[in-house]
């Protein structure tokens, strides 16, 4: 099995990845929701999937508050 439970995680994953590698630091979740095309209640799912695996740490109460762990 994959690290992945679906495309939108791959998805958001691999964004994570080339922003914070482009930008060094994380989108907002608005950002998100607008580059991945999803709605807020989706970006915040995947995340906390994303995190729940342990390829991303969220930060609260940071707008930019993603860290990639792998």
């Amino acid at each position: 099995m994959t690290q992945f439970d679906n495309p939108n995680q791959k998805k958001m994953y691999e964004f994570l990845k080339e922003y914070i590698k482009h930008h060094s630091y994380s989108p907002k979740l608005s950002e998100l929701v607008d580059a991945l095309n999803m709605s807020m209640k989706t970006v915040r799912l995947q995340r906390d999937k994303l995190s729940e695996k342990g390829l991303i740490e969220v930060v609260a109460g940071s707008q930019r508050g993603i860290r990639l762990l792998k």
